[in-house]
């Protein structure tokens, strides 16, 4: 189990979470569960929308691009403090990939999505910061 400090110390270390303000942080730290995917287990599937935002904290996930028949890997990441899922969370599109544990296990802070939502309408700086980093990924992936 993770210390209240260790989750804000990893929120603090998201993009979109890098301005948000001491209170906020803490708001993020007191809702967030502590979730583990075994390896191969899935975090979210292209085509299927991801209803939360998934903050790695240690392991590895692998995200895959479905192609024809097969897939194709187009990312490793085991850098604490990486996202997946935001798109689903935030907007309710469907996955653009699919993401899973590649270590033997890969733990995540859980932020369910109709609770991030209500954290970005209750709070402009993070719906700021939020959609900047969406605006970077979205045009990073065009």
């Amino acid at each position: 189990m993770l210390s209240h400090a260790e989750k804000k110390s990893i929120l603090q270390s998201v993009e979109m979470f890098s301005e948000a303000s001491a209170s906020i942080l803490e708001k993020l730290s007191e809702i967030v569960e502590e979730v583990t995917f075994e390896k191969g287990q899935e975090l979210t599937s292209q085509g299927i929308r991801c209803p939360n935002l998934y903050v790695l904290a240690s392991g590895s996930i692998g995200i895959y691009i479905r192609e024809g028949e097969g897939e194709r890997e187009a990312a490793i990441l085991s850098d604490p403090g990486k996202v997946v899922g935001e798109i689903g969370a935030v907007s309710g599109l469907v996955a653009t990939a699919t993401v899973r544990a590649v270590s033997d296990e890969a733990h995540f802070l859980q932020l369910e999505g109709e609770r991030f939502n209500k954290i970005i309408s209750a709070e402009p700086q993070v719906a700021t910061t939020v959609l900047r980093s969406l605006a970077r990924y979205l045009k990073a992936n065009s």
